[in-house]
């Protein structure tokens, strides 16, 4: 191992171990983004008592990096495949080691949601990026083992985030979270210098800035619209307002696309069949799944009253429930057609969901905690083939942008299921929760739509 770390950049890429190492610097990456996840999400309610603010502003701590990832994936995306995905990984997690570390430090709850949020858009800015580096060598039929072992690391880190942060969360306070995440991104900036292959670059061709503008100023304004939604009212000006400047950039955003010479988005690619329903499959699963992510404390806290240490575990096991959907994927893969496996694994997500809505309104902790899980491995079970599908459909030249555009599909839907879930279940009543877990259970299903249109 010495000797390979040793070599020159030639020698280590002809090396025979050279590919999976490649692999375990992209599965760092996606470990360094997500091991704070349970616990972050199940300190919500701590960090909210420390900070003197509500359950719907910190509720901001998990929906604004949502937003901003939703807005930036497709950016990010075509920043790597423009000028190197390697350059884009690197810079990406150097600015979420400082913004990390910056945020432990925050002294009232503003600034923790801003550098929250800058932060993990640096971080998860690599997401694509990592796409894009296996995709350039890997072959297509190779891609589905070292994607599944990516989605494995984004749900195994928070596992071990809760096994190692649990207890220093409760004996140190919060803060902690951040200044680990500050230090895991510093190693993975080190570990790429290092590893990650030169990606080629496409010199002279002009970055689609307008593009970027109109497709940010529209999904923003449309997912702040649905966030205000319950609280303004659908008659408020504001709300109008929001709708309306979102779908006229939107509209710009299309049309911007079709006269510039390199586009963020090209048209013939959101024409895509597999690409258009690989999108949909992952804003529709992702709604009910994510959004469960900022329901489930609350509704654990309202309806067991169990304290953050418990609600992390609870939040851990559904990691693991992921993880070993997507391992046992992995398998499946090699014997049948992506679409098979995803519907699969949906079909149990949208059950999973009415299980989890019976053990809401029960109050009833085994059928409550089953369902997460299940509806997890469920989710896991079909992630590594839609980031497959949608590789292999356009190519390793736009892998980047592409798995982006399917990251923002996720986020957005993200975006909508966790504020529409809270929504719902404001009152913290069972009858409440198990509304919105059912309407997770819907989205759910929308899914298996989607994704019957996949190969």
């Amino acid at each position: 191992m010495i000797s390979f770390l040793r070599a020159d950049r030639e020698e280590r890429e002809a090396h025979p171990r050279y590919r999976a190492s490649v692999v375990a610097v992209a599965v760092m990456g996606a470990a360094a983004s997500s091991f704070t996840g349970a616990l972050l999400f199940g300190a919500l309610p701590a960090i909210a008592a420390d900070l003197h603010t509500s359950t719907s502003v910190i509720s901001w701590l998990g929906i604004a990096p949502s937003i901003a990832f939703a807005v930036s994936m497709p950016l990010f995306g075509k920043l790597g495949d423009l000028y190197g995905h390697r350059k884009v990984f690197i810079l990406g997690w150097a600015v979420a080691a400082v913004l990390s570390l910056a945020a432990a430090a925050s002294p009232n709850v503003g600034w923790l949601i801003a550098l929250r949020t800058a932060g993990q858009l640096a971080g998860t800015s690599t997401s694509p990026a990592a796409y894009g580096v296996l995709a350039r060598i890997f072959a297509p039929d190779e891609r589905a083992g070292p994607y599944a072992r990516v989605t494995v690391a984004l749900a195994i880190s928070p596992i071990v985030g809760v096994a190692i942060g649990g207890p220093l969360v409760s004996s140190v306070g919060w803060r902690v979270l951040f200044v680990g995440q500050g230090i895991v991104s510093a190693v993975a900036v080190v570990v790429a210098v290092v590893l990650l292959p030169q990606t080629p670059c496409r010199p002279g061709v002009r970055f689609d800035v307008a593009g970027v503008l109109t497709l940010a100023v529209g999904l923003t304004s449309l997912l702040l619209a649905v966030n205000r939604l319950r609280s303004w009212g659908i008659g408020h000006l504001g709300l109008q307002v929001l709708v309306a400047v979102g779908v006229v950039s939107l509209i710009a955003f299309f049309v911007v696309e079709q006269r510039v010479a390199e586009p963020l988005l090209a048209p013939s690619m959101l024409r895509n069949r597999i690409v258009a329903a690989a999108m949909g499959t992952s804003l529709f699963v992702n709604a009910g799944f994510n959004g469960l992510d900022v329901l489930t404390p609350f509704a654990a806290r309202a309806l067991f009253d169990y304290d953050t240490t418990t609600i992390s575990w609870i939040n851990g096991v559904r990691a693991f429930g992921f993880a070993s959907g997507a391992a046992g994927a992995r398998r499946f893969l090699a014997q049948r057609p992506s679409r098979q496996v995803i519907m699969m694994g949906h079909s149990a997500v949208a059950a999973s969901f009415v299980i989890v809505a019976f053990g809401a309104h029960e109050s009833s902790v085994p059928w409550f905690v089953g369902g997460l899980v299940i509806g997890a491995f469920g989710t896991g079970f079909g992630r590594p083939s839609l980031a497959t599908s949608i590789t292999n459909a356009v190519g390793a030249h736009d892998a980047g942008v592409a798995n982006g555009a399917n990251n923002m599909a996720h986020q957005v839907g993200a975006s909508i299921g966790q504020t529409t879930l809270i929504a719902i279940a404001a009152g913290g009543a069972s009858g409440d929760v198990a509304w919105a877990c059912l309407v997770a259970a819907a989205f759910a299903a929308a899914s298996l739509a989607t994704a019957s249109r996949l190969r």
